[in-house]
């Protein structure tokens, strides 16, 4: 995996609508997971600082966070490293991840009406379009109304924030998946077991499909070695 130019990934924060402290640990977590910054990689505040065009406050908070998620340690008198087990990281969020989405189509095969029925199966037909066009663009954003959907019938606040949390990552993600053209067909028919699972008011098989279909997306992910500075 070619390792993207700092400059590029780590741009001015200042126009966002999101808070800058929000903003630059979610640009701080994509270039570690991307591989702009290599495992034990040290990370200076000030030069963050300034490839971002922020003060140093956001850079602490940020640090602080990605600390508490894991991606990052910190060492007394030494500073703030990029962490050394990010892969590993990365298959324990899938996981989770995994858990999660299974439960919410667990609970939507249990729930859902005819409308929401309709409503998944146009999400179906927009993949479908998207996969046959190679429009990757369009399929990120089906993709992830499909899931949307999905938590949105299972009815589970509780639920949906948890997921929302382990979200983060997929969004960095889903672009490198879906950019495989195997694996967007694939993601396609995956997510067709999905549906027809809780059309057909399966919840096990919902869940079971869904896990399936997270745990392999995150296999692949780690072949192609997502989180690897290269």
């Amino acid at each position: 995996m070619n390792r993207p130019s700092k400059n590029r990934e780590l741009e001015s924060l200042k126009t966002n609508y999101k808070s800058i402290a929000d903003v630059t640990c979610e640009k701080l977590r994509k270039a570690i997971l991307e591989g702009v910054f290599s495992p034990g990689e040290q990370l200076k505040e000030r030069e963050l600082a300034t490839l971002m065009g922020v003060s140093t406050t956001p850079i602490k908070a940020a640090l602080q966070r990605l600390g508490m998620e894991g991606l990052v340690t910190s060492l007394p008198m030494r500073g703030s490293f990029v962490a050394e087990n990010i892969s590993a990281i990365l298959t324990e969020v899938g996981l989770i991840r995994a858990a999660l989405e299974g439960t919410a189509a667990y609970l939507a095969a249990m729930k859902a009406t005819d409308e929401e029925i309709t409503t998944l199966q146009g999400q179906i037909e927009k993949m479908e379009r998207c996969t046959a066009d190679r429009d990757i663009g369009r399929a990120i954003e089906a993709n992830t109304n499909f899931h949307e959907i999905i938590h949105q019938i299972s009815g589970n606040h509780s639920l949906q924030q948890m997921t929302g949390i382990v979200r983060q990552y997929d969004d960095i993600t889903r672009p490198q998946a879906l950019s495989d053209e195997s694996q967007m067909v694939q993601g396609l028919q995956e997510h067709k077991a999905i549906f027809e699972a809780i059309k057909a008011g399966d919840p096990e098989g919902a869940d079971a499909s869904m896990r399936a279909h997270v745990l392999r997306n995150t296999r692949f992910l780690k072949q192609q070695g997502l989180g690897v500075g290269k």
